[in-house]
């Protein structure tokens, strides 16, 4: 069965690919129209600038981390092994877009006026969803916005520094295991 992509669609699939090559700064809509195979003017009917366009691509790609974010954390399993697959699907999915230079991703940059609040509401959903596993979990409240805030910063930060993919997956899950298990020492004592 064949998939019919809507010309929206593919408008903003080559939007994305060509903002991920270049940067939404250096991107022009020629480029974008270059990549969908399309005239400029066309894309003038679905967007009317390209700052509109960023926010479709920008909410589009945190919608759909975030879907896989909720997936991962609703699949069975120990709590650690849901937070590191709900971890890994958020920035081990983003990993792949990220300059290895220790900076902030465009789309994940806060300080980018175009899209700083989808940016920061992703991030707070993130958080939030988190929270919401570790609570579901068992974990007081407190104890779970806390233990979320620490997961989050420590996957972003394993993202700028991993050397690789399998770098990142692995010193998440070592990260995890030992940040939970200190956790629950707490807990005990």
């Amino acid at each position: 069965m064949m998939t019919t992509v809507s010309r929206e669609g593919q408008i903003l699939d080559a939007a994305e690919a060509v903002f991920m090559r270049f940067g939404p700064r250096r991107t022009t809509m020629e480029d974008i129209a270059d990549e969908v195979h399309i005239s400029r003017p066309a894309i003038y009917q679905y967007f009317k600038n390209k700052r509109e366009l960023l926010r479709h691509v920008v909410e589009r790609l945190h919608r759909e981390t975030l879907k896989m974010v909720a997936t991962e954390l609703d699949r069975p399993g120990s709590v650690r092994r849901q937070l590191t697959a709900g971890l890994q699907a958020r920035d081990g999915h983003l990993f792949q877009h990220c300059p290895r230079s220790g900076t902030t991703p465009w789309f994940l940059d806060t300080s980018q006026k175009d899209i700083e609040d989808i940016v920061a509401n992703a991030q707070r959903t993130y958080e939030g969803l988190m929270r919401r596993h570790l609570t579901k979990s068992g974990y007081s409240p407190d104890r779970a916005s806390v233990t979320a805030r620490l997961l989050v910063a420590m996957a972003s930060g394993l993202r700028t520094m991993a050397q690789d993919k399998n770098d990142f997956d692995r010193s998440l899950t070592f990260s995890v295991d030992q940040l939970i298990a200190g956790a629950d020492q707490l807990e005990l004592a």
